[in-house]
């Protein structure tokens, strides 16, 4: 007697190239229509969604946790390179801060919040400066502290000769 599941199994062993290739295709020609159907779902079904999810998770938490340390090592790679381009070090132009965790991009002019607003995520923009496409003449390379000390002098100027600080 003919075994369906197990011709379906050997078929699927043997021809796994070949049908990764087709499904490619497929979403790539249906891309809209798949993730239409595909969000519709998830708004329809929010709580059989969110146990998908979390059953998911459950199941392939070690992979996630190390592709997150992958995606952070690469990302934190990523901010050096892009810190030296704009400064020549990656360190801060005022305090000489050489911490990567603490470095941030400086609009030099101010704007970068309405430039930030416009992508997903910031490492749009180290791509676009890694690239060439973003000028890099109006950034500069600050800490967090002294990014800090800059919006309050470009944002309350007026004031900043007025006001003494006192450093204890």
């Amino acid at each position: 007697m003919f075994d369906r599941k197990k011709w379906a199994k050997e078929y699927r062993k043997n021809h796994s190239e070949q049908i990764k290739q087709y499904q490619r295709e497929y979403f790539q020609n249906n891309k809209e229509k798949i993730l239409s159907k595909h969000r519709e779902w998830i708004k329809n079904h929010p709580k059989e969604s969110k146990e998908y999810q979390q059953r998911y998770y459950k199941k392939y938490k070690d992979k996630y946790i190390k592709l997150a340390e992958k995606r952070r090592i690469k990302d934190l790679d990523m901010r050096k390179k892009v810190m030296e381009l704009i400064s020549g070090k990656a360190e801060c132009v005022r305090c000489g801060c050489k911490d990567i965790r603490i470095l941030e991009i400086n609009h030099k002019e101010g704007g970068g919040n309405k430039e930030r607003k416009g992508f997903h995520y910031g490492r749009i923009l180290y791509k676009d400066i890694l690239e060439g496409k973003r000028n890099k003449k109006d950034l500069e390379c600050l800490c967090k502290v002294c990014n800090i000390i800059h919006f309050i002098e470009e944002k309350y100027s007026d004031l900043c000769g007025k006001i003494k600080v006192i450093w204890n």
